[in-house]
């Protein structure tokens, strides 16, 4: 949504979000900000590229639906990823199918928020309209 996008340009300019494939594309476009991956990056039309981003998908949703923060806070370092940009059905059942898709329910399907959302209140950096933007790492640039 446009509300919490609005916030991404107030990011560093390095920063790279992880968030969920489906609206990871308008990042780049809206924000000028770098994305993990995205869901234009899953079209089979490179076998080499198709197997890299799916493992980044899987990666990213393996730490985001579990239910250890830490092992979020291990994904970015990792990674490089410096922010998260939170649906908060992330993990859920109306999530489009991804967690389910990459068998990561995790933590939502123990009764219990995803990781991911479990971040420090200091670390969260905006809540809108069902979103959260969240500091990964405490010297994000």
């Amino acid at each position: 949504p446009l509300a919490i996008i609005g916030e991404l340009p107030k990011l560093p300019k390095g920063a790279v979000i992880a968030m969920h494939p489906d609206g990871a594309g308008d990042v780049p476009f809206l924000a000028q900000r770098s994305v993990y991956v995205q869901a234009g990056d899953l079209f089979p039309y490179h076998q080499l590229f198709f197997k890299q981003s799916f493992e980044r998908v899987e990666r990213q949703m393996s730490a985001f639906c579990g239910d250890n923060y830490d092992d979020v806070v291990s994904f970015a370092v990792r990674t490089g990823v410096s922010f998260a940009l939170v649906r908060h059905d992330v993990c859920g059942p109306k999530d489009g199918g991804w967690a389910s898709a990459f068998s990561v329910l995790g933590g939502s399907s123990k009764g219990h928020p995803p990781a991911v959302l479990l971040a420090p209140v200091d670390h969260v950096i905006a809540r809108v309209d069902g979103y959260t933007l969240i500091k990964l790492l405490p010297n994000a640039k």
